[in-house]
């Protein structure tokens, strides 16, 4: 607290002047939002670790899922929290983010399951759910902490932060892309040229 004094003309007045300084943490938000969060989008990965079996289908499907819906009402009530105009915020980037993730898990388990189920390519289907168990943490924990760390330590600022993780993700999909389809360009010449040769022997 502190006084001094102000001259409008002739008028003299001796002010209070008191400076609060105000600091928030981050304990209930984490324990209502973050830890569930984080609970779930991990669920949401356990669908990388069923068998390529008949009974397994649905359950994989269901679970990944189901975690988008749950998901879903966890963005819903940490939103109620702030006022119906808000802008977008730190919240919304790290909801949209954790999301998106998770649709994007339910697309490579639904590609996994149709190059076995339907194209009958085993070995793709294969590399691709165990691959999957690496991309899909890799992903989600540098976008959380790039979200987290930029709002907390001000690393850059909310416009920035949005584009980065968007293009990680895109980025890193693309990337996976190519590389799938290079290995299994490579794997189904090995296999041809074995054919060729096994008919050679024969």
């Amino acid at each position: 607290m502190s006084a001094y004094n102000t001259h409008d003309g002739p008028l003299e007045k001796s002010r209070g002047s008191i400076d609060i300084a105000v600091s928030r943490t981050l304990d209930k938000y984490s324990q209502d939002h973050l830890v569930p969060a984080f609970i779930v989008l991990m669920i949401s990965w356990a669908v990388f670790y069923f068998p390529f079996a008949n009974p397994f289908i649905t359950a994989r499907l269901c679970l990944s899922i189901l975690a988008l819906l749950q998901f879903t009402n966890l963005i819903v009530k940490s939103t109620k929290e702030l006022p119906g105009a808000a802008p977008f915020n730190w919240n919304d980037l790290l909801n949209q983010q954790i999301q998106f993730l998770m649709f994007v898990t339910i697309v490579f388990n639904i590609a996994s399951e149709i190059g076995f189920h339907t194209f009958q390519n085993e070995e793709l289907s294969k590399s691709m759910n165990n691959e999957a168990k690496i991309l899909m943490p890799f992903m989600s924990i540098v976008n959380v902490v790039l979200i987290l760390g930029s709002g907390k330590y001000h690393w850059m600022a909310l416009e920035t932060a949005t584009r980065l993780t968007q293009g990680v993700i895109f980025v890193c999909i693309a990337a996976y892309i190519v590389y799938a389809v290079k290995e299994n360009t490579k794997r189904k010449a090995e296999r041809e040229a074995m054919e060729a040769d096994a008919e050679k022997c024969t």
